[in-house]
């Protein structure tokens, strides 16, 4: 039988977190799960393996370069867990690539969850992302309440408003305390589009705008993605009902530098994607000043933002 959604999550040297995450998706049916290594340095997939089998959890292992083989797909078909081992870090657009291209050739699951590592999902989540993506066929995306996992009482975002002018993303609703607003409130602050650490995508809607744009090494795929969407007149929202707990940019917190690399490369590489030069002139300005801001004038950080930010006027764009 088909599964009726099929999971992917990314994991690169979070043992831990990325088997919290499994774990909370393991019971729940007609589900599908891939697990993509990106190519980790730590115990991850033996972590995840030795926890899957205490568990009594069946699960096939297979490398990248086998992952079109007929034969492959048809020996882990049975298996509702696959993990999959990559020889390298090929960020997230390209990993999540990976994973859709074989299934968008063979049996197609009718949605694609796309799930943080880092995010553990409450067990009704997935079911009140489908319920709601189900109320018009016009709605590509349904994103979940991201709460800070850490302070379960606390929300980490949930929708995104994206300030053209500034080249940067707000995270709404950020740090406010869930029980606190009313619907009426998460009503009047429209998102642009949705967080993509609990993102539920419909899989012909995939077929129509095509692969996530592997330009983007970490940071603003989802959200040009969901811009695509938007020219074909697909709606993205956000569903309170589905909750996912989320620590977030684990796979920078040790190297803060990074982070700002990446987001800087990324913000402005969207920016050329989808705005004309004269927001994009104005927007690189505005994002070094904030980034400025946020780095707290740490040479190091702002020196690999600003690379960040050359690479993204370099990068040619298709």
């Amino acid at each position: 039988m088909i599964p009726r959604t099929h999971i992917i999550i990314l994991n690169w040297n979070g043992a831990e977190d990325t088997w919290a995450c499994v774990k909370s998706v393991i019971s729940m049916e007609g589900v599908k799960i891939t697990l993509l290594d990106n190519a980790s340095t730590d115990h991850s997939i033996s972590f995840v393996e030795h926890h899957l089998r205490a568990a009594g959890c069946d699960y096939s292992r297979i490398l990248t370069k086998d992952l079109l083989s007929e034969d492959t797909e048809s020996n882990s078909r049975d298996f509702n867990i696959r993990i999959v081992l990559s020889d390298r870090n090929l960020g997230f657009a390209a990993g999540i690539n990976l994973i859709l291209k074989p299934l968008l050739n063979s049996a197609v699951p009718e949605f694609i969850w796309l799930l943080n590592n880092d995010a553990v999902a409450v067990p009704d989540t997935l079911e009140q992302l489908l319920k709601a993506i189900e109320k018009d066929p016009i709605i590509g995306f349904a994103g979940s309440l991201i709460m800070d996992g850490k302070a379960t009482e606390t929300i980490q975002c949930f929708g995104v408003r994206y300030y053209r002018w500034l080249g940067v993303g707000k995270m709404l609703f950020k740090n406010q305390n869930l029980s606190s607003l009313s619907p009426e409130e998460i009503g009047r602050k429209p998102a642009d589009f949705q967080h993509g650490a609990s993102l539920l995508i419909r899989t012909e809607l995939i077929q129509k705008i095509g692969l996530l744009d592997e330009v983007f090494f970490l940071y603003s795929e989802e959200q040009d993605w969901q811009s695509r969407a938007d020219r074909l007149g697909y709606k993205n929202i956000r569903v309170q009902e589905s909750k996912v707990y989320h620590l977030g940019s684990m796979s920078t917190i040790r190297s803060r530098h990074l982070f700002f690399y990446y987001y800087c490369r990324s913000a402005l590489l969207y920016s050329r994607k989808h705005q004309s030069l004269s927001v994009n002139l104005v927007a690189t300005l505005m994002l070094g000043l904030i980034t400025l801001i946020r780095t707290r004038l740490h040479f190091n950080s702002m020196a690999w933002a600003l690379r960040g930010m050359r690479e993204a006027w370099l990068v040619k764009l298709q």
